[in-house]
């Protein structure tokens, strides 16, 4: 079902245009039914050839709804690669989806599966806390 979705659906991910701000909503249920209706008969052969409880559509669906509050959007994203650059550091201002934004740049750990990351943490110093 991927497989055939992915024929006119891309799955490639505007990093920088994501993590720069919001984005506009989308109404997620219009999609899932349109596509369903535009795939009804590829999706009819895959019921045919793997049977009819191999495909389940959910008669209701819950969309949900994740913010990622920043405390400042970023104005200069560079993608950090573990593997030219093994050793990073920075302060973590926030992340998103799957995304670390550090103040050095942005590392998205499942581009680097099977690699194993160390990370410490300091205690924030006043000024980080806002206190002076």
């Amino acid at each position: 079902m991927e497989a055939l979705l992915r024929q006119r659906v891309s799955d490639r991910t505007a990093w920088q245009r994501m993590l720069r701000g919001p984005l506009p909503s989308q109404d997620l249920p219009a999609w899932r039914d349109r596509l369903l209706e535009e795939f009804a008969p590829e999706l009819a052969a895959l019921r045919e050839r793997f049977g009819a409880d191999s495909m389940r559509v959910p008669e209701e669906t819950t969309v949900a709804r994740f913010d990622y509050p920043l405390p400042e959007a970023p104005t200069r994203l560079v993608a950090l690669d573990a593997t030219a650059r093994p050793e990073t550091s920075g302060q973590l201002l926030g992340m998103k989806g799957q995304y670390l934004m550090l103040d050095t740049g942005v590392i998205n750990p499942r581009r680097h599966g099977g690699h194993e990351f160390e990370l410490s943490v300091t205690p924030p110093t006043r000024r980080q806390l806002g206190l002076f």
